[in-house]
């Protein structure tokens, strides 16, 4: 007699579940956990944490990337304000110094003009009375001291 075993997973009334496959070896049959992980045949537990490492670092990287980028925006972002501050001092100090030349062209063309208009009344001459300022200093010179 031939006995025959129907597999319950084939039956309608169970097509919804899936059974776990079964495993030659219990989990922990081996003390080391990779030979363990490599018998059981899925991912050895130093792969998965090397996967794992690999993929934190690229995030880390990307996270990385994205600051600096964002960093250096803000900082561009700072030195184009200070720019801008700056050269907004440069042309107010440039136009208060174009004003004084304008101020002082002004003054010195209306000297010229008063000279010319009036010679006379402007020269200036030395008083009879007084020879010269070098014979009074040298009578200055003449005073002895006593140490």
């Amino acid at each position: 007699a031939v006995v025959s075993v129907a597999n319950t997973a084939d039956t309608p009334e169970n097509e919804g579940t899936v059974e776990p496959p079964e495993q030659g070896l219990p989990e922990g049959f081996f003390d080391d956990p990779d030979a363990d992980a490599k018998a059981r045949g899925i991912e050895a537990p130093s792969v998965r944490v090397e996967r794992e490492l690999e993929e934190g670092m690229k995030k880390f990287e990307e996270e990385m990337a994205q600051e600096t980028e964002r960093a250096e925006s803000t900082r561009h972002e700072i030195d184009e304000k200070r720019y801008e501050e700056a050269a907004g001092e440069e042309r107010e100090f440039q136009l208060k110094l174009e004003a004084r030349l304008r101020s002082l062209r002004k003054e010195a063309q209306d000297k010229v003009a008063l000279i010319q208009t009036k010679p006379c009344e402007l020269a200036v001459v030395a008083p009879e009375g007084r020879e010269s300022d070098e014979d009074a200093d040298a009578s200055d010179g003449d005073v002895g001291f006593d140490w």
